[in-house]
This record gives C-alpha cells, sequence and structure tokens, in this order.
C-alpha cells in the first residue's frame, strides 16, 4: 500500500474532472464546493488552497474541457480533406457538446463577470480554429476571397452557439445538426 500524496497536478485533475462532472449532472446551482470535494475525494480545505473560490474552479474546469475539445477537434479537422467537411466536424462537435446536456449561456450567466473573462479567453482557442477553416475555404475556392475571416469567425461561431442551444433545448441534434450545416456552408460561400 502507498500512502504517499498525490503530486498537485494528480489532485488538480481530480478535482477538474469531478467538477465537469457534477456540472454536467447538477447544473453550476447544484455545484458546492462541499460537492466537489466529496466527488474527488479530497478536503474542502484543498479546494480553497488550490483554487480559492468556486468560481476559479469552474472556471479552470470549463476552461480545460473547451481546451482539450478544441485540441481534439482541430485534431479531427486536420484530418478531412475538404472546406465542407471541415464545417461538418465543427457543427458536429457543437451538437456533441449540446448533446451532454449542458447549456453552456446558462452556465456562463451563473458565473462573476471575472470569471466570464476569464472563460472567454479559453474559448478563443476554438474561436482560432473557425477562422483558420474560413482561411482554408478562401484558399480553397469555398469561401469568398472578400469575406472578412475575423468578423465571419465570429458570426459562425455565434451560429453554432445558437445551434448548440437548439439541440439542447429541443434534445434533437440528429434534426438540428445538417440544418446548421447547410446555413453555416450558405453564409460562407461565394455569392453567384
Amino acid at each position: 500500500m502507498n500512502d504517499k500524496p498525490l503530486p498537485p497536478a494528480d489532485i488538480d485533475a481530480r478535482i477538474i474532472g469531478s467538477t465537469i462532472d457534477l456540472v454536467t449532472q447538477r447544473g453550476l446551482g447544484g455545484t458546492t464546493m462541499s460537492a466537489i470535494a466529496s466527488e474527488a475525494g479530497v478536503s474542502r480545505q484543498t479546494l480553497y488552497t488550490r483554487f480559492g473560490d468556486i468560481d476559479s474552479i469552474i472556471v479552470a474546469a470549463l476552461g480545460s474541457h473547451v481546451d482539450e475539445n478544441a485540441a481534439m477537434t482541430r485534431a479531427v479537422v486536420d484530418t478531412v480533406a475538404t472546406f465542407d467537411e471541415k464545417i461538418g466536424v465543427i457543427v458536429r462537435n457543437a451538437m456533441a457538446g449540446a448533446a451532454h446536456g449542458a447549456d453552456i449561456a446558462e452556465l456562463r450567466s451563473g458565473l462573476s463577470a471575472e470569471a466570464r473573462a476569464r472563460l472567454d479567453e479559453h474559448e478563443s482557442h476554438f474561436r482560432t480554429l473557425l477562422a483558420d477553416i474560413i482561411g482554408f475555404g478562401i484558399d480553397a475556392g469555398d469561401v469568398s476571397t472578400a469575406t472578412n475571416v475575423e468578423l465571419s469567425a465570429d458570426i459562425v461561431q455565434g451560429m453554432l452557439t445558437a445551434a448548440a442551444r437548439a439541440a439542447w433545448v429541443s434534445q434533437d441534434a440528429v434534426t438540428v445538426t445538417p440544418t446548421a450545416t447547410t446555413m453555416i456552408l450558405s453564409a460562407l460561400r461565394p455569392r453567384q
């Protein structure tokens, strides 16, 4: 039996994983310091020592999830060849997030302004991926060369957020996914 204490990175990983599980299951309102400590198998004092407050834990957990998701999505996007396929990957990713039962808009509204700002920094990874895909589409001739890449990435991110919310509310990602894909592709295609 090994009674060696866990390294801080392992403790943080347990806390973050437990927080993601609790937010998914209970929502933000049901995720408390006590619940996280119990789920992670650590003391409340450890939570306060490692993170300081509930907002910091939530932001670390959501930020970690967003960063991991962006890296995995980029890896999948890099394996497909066409602009349409790349947009399809992005839309399916957004729908998969909605299927997990977390309404990100609702979660965000429960966070402090500082926590929302920190989460925005993490979400910029996904926006960068969208800009890269739009740039790929321009190079491939699938998107107009007159397209403002940064503005288009913002608009597509908004469309994905709305589509994910529609899928979450309706619990019908199967219907929302092709509709969202078609709308995004139509918005980005050059006008004939």
